[in-house]
C-alpha cells in the first residue's frame, strides 16, 4: 500500500537520504572539538578594555584568537559596554566572561563563531528523563558492541523507527519511540554528533505528531547545539523554525515565537545570499530548506502574520514540487489559510483547488483515504473541526476498497476526537467504541488502552 506520511516520517526520509549514516560511510570519526563542546581550550589571549563598545571588544578577542566571526544585527547591541582584562586567558573563557549573563550569547555555527540574542532554548534544559517517554531498556548484545557494530546497530534502529511511523497506529509509534531512543543511546556513547541531532528531531516530530509538543520542544533544544557541532546548517535552521513555531502555537508565548522566526528567516537569507557567491559543493546545501520555510510559515501564521506565512510557505511548495511528500498537502492547506487572512480570496481559493487536484493523483482507496485522514488532523490542529469532520467522513467512504483495520480504527479514532470537540459527546462515544472494538479484535492492546483513557474523558 502507497501511503502520504507524516510529517516526522517525511522529515526523518530527508535526513536519512540527505545525510549518509554511519554505517554507510564504514563508520565515523569524532568530530574535531570547537568552542562550546566539552574539554575544548582556546589559544591564550591578552586583551585589556575599560568602558568600550561590547561587540568591539568580541571582534578583538575573535581577532586576537584567529577565529572566523559572524555577527547579524551588530548595530542593535551598540549602546552595549564593557570594561574587561584578560592576560593569558584562553579566549573561549575570555569570551565567556566578557558576555556573562547579559543578552548575547556565542555559538560555533558552520565553522565560524556566531553571537547572535539569547532565547529560551539557553535556559537549563531538562533531563530526558524528565520529558523522554520510558522504553524498553537496550538490548543487552547490542549494548556490548563497540565502534562501527553499534554504529551500524544505531544506522538500523533509526531506519526501523521511522519504518514504524509510517504505519501509523499507537503500538508503531511506540515502536518508533523505542528505536528511535535506542539510536539516541548508541549514537552519544559514540560522540557522534550529527546523527544525534538528527535522532533527536525525529523524536521531536513525531512527539509533536502525537501532540506532546512540550517534550517535541525538549527534543529540538537539545538538537540544536548538536547540530551546530555537527556544522549542519539545514538542520540548524530546521530545528531553529521548528522551535520558533511550537513557541507561536502557545497564546503566551506568540511573542517569542515570532522572534525566533523572524531571527531564523533573516539567518537564512543571509547565508544563502553568502553562500551563493562561493562555487564549492558545500556552499549549495542551502538551495532546498523547505522544512525550515514550512515550520516558519506556520509559526506566521499562528503568530498573526499571514503575509511573511504567505512568503515563507511558497517557498516551501515550490522547494517541495519536485517531491511526492505528504506535507505538502500540510503546506497547501496552511497557504491556503494564510492567503485567506492576507485578503488574498483568490490565491486562497486556488490553493484548495491545487489541494483537490493532487488528491485525483492517488486513487488507490488505501492512499485516498490516509490522506484525507491527515488532511482531517491538519484541519483539528487549525482549531477547524467543522471541516475536518468533512474529511473524514469523506475518509470514510474509501476504507471499505481499503480493508485496513489499523487504517479504520485511525478514522474511527480521529472521527472521536473531532465529534468531542465539536461537542457532540454521543457520536465521540460511538466513534471510540468502534476503535476500541476494533483494536480488541485486532490485539492492538497499546491502541486499546489509549482508547479507554479516551472514553473516559466523554461526557
Amino acid at each position: 500500500m502507497k501511503q502520504k506520511w507524516s510529517i516526522a516520517v517525511v522529515l526523518g526520509l530527508w535526513l536519512l537520504g540527505s545525510h549518509s549514516l554511519s554505517a554507510s560511510a564504514g563508520g565515523q570519526t569524532k568530530p574535531e572539538i570547537h568552542y562550546g563542546d566539552p574539554g575544548f581550550v582556546g589559544t591564550p589571549i591578552n586583551f585589556a578594555c575599560g568602558g568600550c563598545g561590547l561587540a568591539d571588544a568580541i571582534y578583538s578577542i575573535a581577532q586576537r584568537a584567529k577565529v572566523p566571526l559572524k555577527f547579524p544585527g551588530v548595530e542593535k547591541w551598540a549602546y552595549l559596554t564593557q570594561t574587561v582584562n584578560f592576560v593569558n586567558k584562553p579566549w573561549n573563557q575570555a569570551l565567556d566572561e566578557l558576555l556573562g549573563p547579559g543578552p548575547l550569547k556565542a555559538v560555533w555555527s558552520n565553522n565560524q563563531l556566531l553571537i547572535v540574542p539569547k532565547d529560551a532554548g539557553d535556559t537549563e534544559r531538562a533531563p530526558r528523563s524528565e520529558w523522554l517517554p520510558s522504553v524498553p531498556p537496550l538490548p543487552s548484545t547490542v549494548a556490548s558492541l563497540a565502534g562501527s557494530g553499534r554504529a551500524k546497530e544505531a544506522d538500523r534502529y533509526l531506519r526501523e523507527g521511522v519504518d514504524y511511523v509510517q504505519l501509523g497506529t499507537a503500538s508503531d509509534a511506540l515502536k518508533a519511540m523505542t528505536r528511535f531512543v535506542w539510536a539516541l543511546e548508541l549514537y552519544e556513547g559514540l560522540k557522534f554528533a550529527g546523527q544525534q541531532a538528527h535522532t533527536l528531531t525525529l523524536l521531536g516530530t513525531l512527539l509533536d505528531d502525537r501532540q506532546n509538543s512540550q517534550s517535541a520542544l525538549q527534543a529540538f533544544q537539545e538538537a540544536l547545539p548538536l547540530a551546530r557541532t555537527a556544522n549542519n546548517q539545514r538542520l540548524e535552521f530546521t530545528l531553529s523554525a521548528l522551535i520558533a513555531e511550537i513557541h507561536a502555537r502557545d497564546e503566551s508565548l506568540k511573542a517569542q515565537g515570532l522572534e525566533e522566526a523572524t531571527t531564523t528567516y533573516e539567518a537564512i537569507q543571509a547565508a544563502i545570499q553568502e553562500n551563493s557567491t562561493k562555487l564549492s559543493r558545500a556552499s549549495t546545501t542551502l538551495d532546498r530548506v523547505p522544512e525550515a520555510y514550512a515550520a516558519l510559515g506556520s509559526a506566521f501564521l499562528s503568530a498573526g502574520e499571514p503575509k511573511r506565512a504567505v512568503e515563507c510557505l511558497q517557498k516551501a511548495l515550490i522547494q517541495r514540487a519536485s517531491s511526492d511528500s505528504g506535507t505538502s498537502l500540510e503546506t497547501l492547506i496552511l497557504l491556503s489559510r494564510a492567503n485567506e487572512q492576507a485578503g488574498n480570496k483568490t490565491e486562497a481559493q486556488r490553493n484548495l483547488e491545487a489541494l483537490k487536484a493532487s488528491l485525483k493523483k492517488n486513487p488507490e482507496s488505501a492512499a485516498a483515504c490516509l490522506q484525507r485522514v491527515r488532511i482531517a488532523k491538519i484541519f483539528r490542529r487549525l482549531g477547524d473541526a467543522g471541516e475536518a469532520l468533512k474529511w473524514l467522513q469523506e475518509a470514510q467512504t474509501f476504507l471499505k476498497g481499503a480493508n485496513d483495520v489499523n487504517l479504520e480504527i485511525r478514522v474511527n479514532r480521529d472521527l472521536g476526537r473531532v465529534y468531542q470537540q465539536l461537542g457532540q459527546d454521543g457520536e465521540a462515544r460511538k466513534a471510540f467504541e468502534r476503535a476500541l472494538a476494533l483494536s480488541q479484535a485486532n490485539k492492538d492492546n497499546v491502541t486499546a488502552e489509549q482508547l479507554q483513557e479516551e472514553l473516559k474523558k466523554v461526557k
